[in-house]
């Protein structure tokens, strides 16, 4: 009688599984999406470029990582991705443009060619933005001002655009400040 082992009762259906509520997403590619902030000198790029590296070579080294650099970090950037492979003009593109026409246009080109997008740093597009509103509608440049106008459309023309990317990565830099 000592040598029986005891029974185990049997495992009730798993509510979680059979609740038809989850999928299994080991297989289901999902895009990176990270924002960097920080103060001047924080790290903020090289952590990005660092991700953005990772990210290139775990998908094989054949995706093309696109760069606004809106801080003229390239010249930092570029020598750094050489050593891995990235070669400008190849794999590896850049435009020094605080533009949100080319912002959106870039944003086109990424997700028709699933490409890693990195922003260095988007906060000088949210200034260009601001700029661009003040000049057009003949106001000062008052912020908190002008918010109530202005979220909306950078939530429309940006945040909105980041959040619902589906097939690339993106990665970007904001100012933080006092």
């Amino acid at each position: 009688m000592d040598n029986q082992k005891p029974v185990l009762a049997a495992m009730p259906p798993n509510p979680f599984a059979d609740s038809g509520l989850f999928q299994n997403t080991a297989d289901v590619w999902t895009p990176f999406k990270m924002s960097f902030e920080g103060f001047a000198g924080g790290g903020k790029t090289l952590t990005m470029c660092l991700i953005a590296l990772a990210l290139w070579e775990e998908e094989g080294k054949k995706k093309t990582v696109l760069l606004q650099d809106t801080e003229r970090s390239a010249k930092f950037i570029v020598p750094f991705f050489r050593e891995y492979g990235l070669i400008e003009g190849q794999n590896f593109f850049v435009t020094p443009s605080r533009s949100l026409i080319d912002f959106l246009n870039i944003l086109e080109l990424a997700n028709k060619y699933r490409a890693i997008f990195m922003i260095d740093t988007v906060t000088h597009l949210h200034e260009e933005m601001l700029r661009q509103f003040s000049e057009a509608e003949n106001r000062p440049d008052e912020y908190p001002g002008v918010a109530r106008i202005l979220k909306p459309m950078w939530k429309e023309k940006s945040s909105r655009r980041i959040v619902e990317a589906q097939t690339f990565h993106i990665l970007f830099t904001g100012r933080a400040a006092w």
